[in-house]
């Protein structure tokens, strides 16, 4: 599933070294410690797994954050039942959940995920698409707590289903983005600054914590300096999605 746009030209922003990297989770117990980053009303990733998900394919938890209330806080993969086919995204803030539509997720592609809270419901984006197929909890308001404990690879309280495969350009922001700033962000598969407004993007102000994985001291380059911590061995790629 294709988000469609005119790629922007990348802004600013190169590694130190000029080489862009993503972080490497294993699968088995590796993530990125990014710890208490506060109100978040959008949250963006891009992933590749490391193995085909498809519909034989069990959870992946991708981002986990909070560990209080009930439920689970975070971000899976997981695969489809009943009239779902393939592999669902699913946004769970606690007792409620909201899902995207299903689709194979491949080991050859990158993927770009937006998650974003309006006020009301979350929406959820893949490629710049809105995917959100299904509420959860039949409608009632999901609410998106302070992420006081955002994890990467894995939920913030173990390591059962880690996700295995690259993750990169790591962002969060205090306000809802909008539709077309996310198709702009995805940029065509090409990955755009965050830090800059580009295109229809025009929230770099509102950004919360960026971390774009180029090295081990997971360096938060947003104006927040919130450095996140590779936990078990994270190891980094020259795979990255589209420079």
């Amino acid at each position: 599933m294709l988000g469609l746009g005119t790629a922007l030209i990348r802004l600013s922003g190169a590694p130190d070294d000029g080489v862009y990297k993503s972080a490497s989770l294993d699968g088995t117990n590796d993530y990125i410690e990014l710890g208490n980053i506060g109100t978040v009303r959008s949250f963006q990733i891009w992933f590749k797994p490391n193995t085909t998900l498809n519909s034989v394919t069990s959870t992946r938890r991708l981002v986990g954050f909070n560990s209080a209330g009930t439920g689970y806080y975070g971000i899976h993969i997981s695969q489809a039942t009943g009239l779902f086919a393939n592999e669902t995204i699913t946004v769970l803030p606690g007792a409620n959940s909201r899902t995207s539509d299903t689709q194979v997720l491949y080991s050859t592609n990158w993927y770009h995920l937006v998650i974003v809270w309006d006020g009301t419901v979350f929406q959820i984006y893949v490629n710049g698409v809105n995917t959100t197929v299904n509420d959860g909890n039949n409608g009632s308001t999901d609410t998106l707590p302070s992420f006081s404990s955002l994890r990467i690879g894995t939920d913030n309280s173990s390591t059962v289903d880690a996700f295995g495969g690259l993750v990169d350009e790591i962002a969060t922001w205090s306000s809802s983005l909008t539709a077309s700033e996310i198709l702009s962000l995805y940029n065509s598969g090409y990955t755009l600054d965050a830090r800059n407004d580009a295109g229809n993007y025009a929230s770099s102000a509102d950004l919360t914590g960026y971390w774009r994985c180029d090295d081990s001291n997971m360096l938060d380059v947003s104006t927040n300096s919130n450095n996140g911590t590779p936990v078990n061995g994270v190891a980094f790629s020259d795979d990255t999605p589209a420079q």
